[in-house]
Order: structure tokens, then sequence, then C-alpha cells
């Protein structure tokens, strides 16, 4: 807008001048072979950028699909629950990944536990300190949750990174219970072959007095021998309260007899 004046600057008019505004529809006409162009690049870049992207991942998947990844980890899963060995894995935060089914059984823990704090869940795993000394352990008995455990611990290491720490156990209580009291029952017997072997020495010589007619002295020896024997068995068994250590002491004792040494409890 500008006003029009006359030599006495009185106005006497206006003048107006406008053009009309382009509609989108003009605008976009216009900028149709830029933005044809930018759709172009723009295509011909993510068609790029989506192959090599697809390319990359799937090396990182070991060039797998993924139902053969998702058959994998079911596979594996049915494993590690299924073996008769009790398998506990964590990553380097102490957060379990892997708590299969039998260590729930011999640790007598409930429920999902995958993504928690191990410290959380078992306290004496020593799983942990695998990750610090990044050596690992194996064939190891150590006391956990009041079991005996034989147990190996092995550290995870991708790339000379560790990154997480795995165990495996086995609960050896059951059979360390068995193996005492077989322990026990081979030492009683050792025991008693000893001490029959004893007797029947003890037999022909109280028989071998009684036929030379020294039966004062055949009666006198049958009567040590039941005094020492009753001594032996009553100490044992009122001082020692293992069974197993019972039966192995009886047995060096009787052992040593027939060897002639003096064994002294």
């Amino acid at each position: 807008f500008y006003p029009v004046k006359d030599d006495q600057f009185n106005q006497t008019g206006v003048v107006l001048v406008g053009r009309t505004l382009p509609s989108m529809a003009d605008i976009l006409g216009e900028m149709k072979r830029d933005i044809l162009m930018i759709l172009l690049l723009t295509l011909s870049f993510g068609l790029v950028g989506s192959f090599l992207l697809a390319r990359h991942i799937k090396q990182q998947m070991f060039k797998l699909e993924p139902h053969e990844i998702v058959r994998m980890l079911e596979e594996r899963t049915a494993t590690f629950h299924s073996i008769n060995e009790g398998v506990i894995a964590i990553d380097n935060q102490h957060m379990i990944t892997i708590f299969n089914e039998k260590a729930k059984q011999i640790f007598g823990v409930t429920g999902d536990v995958v993504g928690r704090n191990i410290w959380d869940v078992l306290s004496d795993t020593r799983l942990p300190e695998i990750i610090d000394r990044a050596e690992p352990v194996y064939n190891e008995e150590i006391h956990m949750s009041g079991k005996r455990i034989m147990s190996s611990r092995i550290p995870i290491v991708m790339k000379k990174k560790i990154i997480g720490a795995v165990a495996i156990f086995q609960d050896r209580t059951e059979a360390a219970k068995l193996a005492e009291e077989l322990t026990g029952v081979k030492n009683f017997v050792d025991g008693l072959r000893v001490q029959n072997h004893e007797h029947m020495n003890k037999l022909h010589t109280i028989a071998g007095l009684i036929q030379l007619g020294k039966a004062d002295q055949a009666l006198d020896l049958a009567f040590q021998t039941t005094e020492e024997q009753e001594h032996v068995t009553d100490f044992l068994h009122r001082v020692i309260e293992h069974d197993a250590v019972s039966g192995l002491l009886m047995s060096k004792i009787r052992r040593g007899k027939e060897l002639g040494i003096m064994v002294e409890v």
C-alpha cells in the first residue's frame, strides 16, 4: 500500500499492489524435480544401508535364520534342564543367566530366578570370585546350603574378555554318606577277619596247652584274651561315637596284634 499525494502533500488516493500466493500444489509442481531427486537418493541410500545392515546382523547371528535361532534356543534350554547336573551361569554383573531344574532341586530354589542377582538367590556359590580371579576351578568339593557339592567353575571368555562364569554342580551328600557306610562295613569286616584269625591262633595255643597238660595256663590265656577283647570293644563303643571310625580303629588294633605291633588309641 502506498499513498498518492499532490503538490501540497495532501493525500488524494492510494496505490495497492499485490500478487496471488502460490498454492501447495504450485509449490510441489515447481519442486517436483528436486523432490524426485531427493526421493531417489534417499531410496538408494536406504536400500544400500538396509542390505549392509542385514548382512551385518546375519553375520552376527552366524548366518542363521530367525526360526533356526528359535529352535537352537529351545534345544539349548531343554538340554540344560534335562541334564542330571546342576548348571548355574552369571554375567559379569553377577546376574543369573542360567539356572537349570537340577540346580533348583539341589538347592531348593523355586520360581524363575533368571535375571536376579546371584547373591540374592545363593550367597555361597563362589561363582563371582571366578570372574575376579579369571581362572577355572575343577572338581572342588565345597559346602553349599548344607550340602557337600562337587563343583567345577569356569569363566566365560569371549574375544579375550570375561563376560561371566558358569558352574556345574554334583550333589555328593548321599554318595558321601553311602561311601562312609561302606567304608565302615569294610573296616568292620577286616576287623572281624583279623579277630577270627587271632582267635584261631589263641584256640590252637589253648588246645596245645591242654594237650600238654597245662590246663591252668590254658585257662589263664582264655581269660586274658576275653578280658582284652571286652576292654577294647567297650572302650571303642564308649569313647568313639562314629561307627566308621570305631570300626577302623578296631581293625587297626587287630591288624597290629597280627603283625606284633602295639597300637595305642
